[in-house]
């Protein structure tokens, strides 16, 4: 009994999160009256017949306002004057009707008035025909911004199709689905304003059912914000601690990544930083340069417009590879005696360092240290072999900088002065045959 009990507590306990998650889901912003990619559909005719079309197609009406919208900045509208007993507006689909719940949007009659009608269509199982019901809403004097909820209305239906009869009695989209089959292919469901020829606006379009729980923001075109280089478009870029960076704020709409005019606030995220950072302003399709120290994440802002939501960003970041100076504070000494290579790693901070001798063919390690905090380091060795010999030094990665390497440096070794005396000394052998020079490397890409 007591498993049977945690069972259903913890059953409940995974729909309670499930709901809750489904509740406080983001509403989906919508690209103006580019509504197909976002799940809608734009729907114009007259307000009492599926089968009219408007004299001319209703102007799109994008803006901030008016007032205080319920979603975002802006909302979206139509302008339908001398155009009366028509309408326009958005559906949204359902694919369970049978349980919908909820399908309502908030409307702003610039006049102070206006009528509504409310549109469904439903697609029965196994029917290549739909269902189109109308329902025309009684004249609405509320003032401002106001919810339509058209969930429970009651269609005037008509079949278009070879399967079923012509007509049904007015009844709910929930009567009907449950009627002619069930949920089938789903339905679509909105409201129509503009019927007695007055502009208005919509917004926060909400649908709701058992398998869906959605809210549209109704408003601006979407833009897109990024930064290049050159032509090209890339997430990272890597430079030299030093280099100057040339780069382009760009700001194009999402529909067609055409380009779209406006001010850019480049902001900067430096290494180790948790917030974004003002670091210039450009116009959309303005050059700036970036010397950063240390490896930094940059976007571009837009703040929208009036018919421009504000820029979805896309990062850059920007890698920086440190510097690593060196030299040898004695070229030539003679074996037994010790060589120092010393140097800096700039931009200065505490970093691992390793002497490396390009011995057969190949670059290795032969000690390791560390920098101070200002970069600064000196590694000693003993000259153990005759000849000349190439070194170099490395620093890893770490503190915001990717690791490098410094020029190789030469070290010729000598034998030391022979001691006085006389008598049949020893023979010395010849000293071995210098190392070869390690092959030139190349300048590394900035990319």
């Amino acid at each position: 009994m007591r498993k049977t009990l945690l069972g259903a507590m913890s059953a409940a306990a995974l729909l309670s999160t499930s709901l809750a998650a489904a509740a406080s889901a983001a509403p989906i912003r919508v690209d103006g009256d580019h509504v197909r990619p976002s799940g809608l559909t734009y729907a114009s005719q007259q307000c009492s017949d599926d089968t009219i079309q408007p004299p001319t197609e209703p102007k799109v009406h994008i803006t901030r306002g008016p007032k205080t919208p319920p979603l975002g900045n802006q909302s979206l509208g139509w302008d339908m004057q001398d155009q009366t007993t028509y309408g326009a507006g958005v559906l949204s689909h359902v694919p369970d009707p049978k349980s919908l719940k909820k399908a309502s949007i908030k409307v702003f009659f610039v006049g102070g008035s206006g009528q509504g009608s409310a549109y469904a269509v439903y697609h029965a199982p196994s029917d290549p025909g739909v269902w189109k019901g109308v329902a025309a809403l009684q004249l609405d004097a509320t003032p401002g911004w106001h919810r339509v909820n058209v969930s429970k209305v009651e269609f005037n239906w008509r079949y278009t199709g070879d399967t079923q009869s012509g007509e049904e009695s007015a009844m709910t989209l929930q009567d009907l689905a449950a009627r002619h089959g069930g949920n089938g292919r789903g339905a679509e469901i909105g409201v129509l304003f503009g019927c007695t020829g007055e502009s208005f606006y919509v917004d926060d379009l909400e649908v709701s059912s058992r398998k869906v729980d959605r809210t549209y923001d109704l408003g601006g075109y979407r833009t897109l914000s990024d930064i290049i280089w050159g032509s090209a478009v890339r997430k990272k870029i890597t430079i030299t601690y030093g280099q100057r960076l040339g780069l382009t704020g760009r700001l194009r709409a999402r529909y067609d990544s055409s380009r779209v005019s406006g001010a850019l606030s480049i902001q900067a995220k430096p290494y180790g930083a948790t917030r974004w950072r003002k670091f210039e302003r450009v116009s959309s399709g303005g050059d700036f340069k970036v010397s950063p120290a240390r490896s930094t994440t940059y976007r571009s802002m837009f703040d929208g417009s009036e018919r421009y939501r504000a820029s979805e960003p896309k990062n850059l970041q920007v890698l920086v590879r440190s510097v690593v100076k060196a030299g040898l504070a004695d070229n030539s000494v003679t074996k037994g005696k010790t060589f120092t290579a010393r140097g800096r790693v700039l931009p200065g901070h505490s970093a691992k360092v390793a002497l490396q001798r390009f011995l057969h063919k190949k670059w290795t390690t032969v000690k390791t240290g560390r920098s101070g905090k200002d970069g600064r380091y000196h590694l000693s060795l003993t000259a153990k072999s005759l000849g000349t010999s190439y070194w170099r030094v490395t620093a890893a990665t770490g503190g915001g900088n990717l690791g490098n390497h410094s020029n190789q440096m030469k070290l010729k070794v000598t034998k030391p002065a022979a001691s006085g005396g006389g008598g049949g000394g020893t023979y010395d052998p010849p000293p071995p045959p210098d190392d070869p020079p390690p092959p030139t490397e190349p300048p590394p890409p900035s990319h």
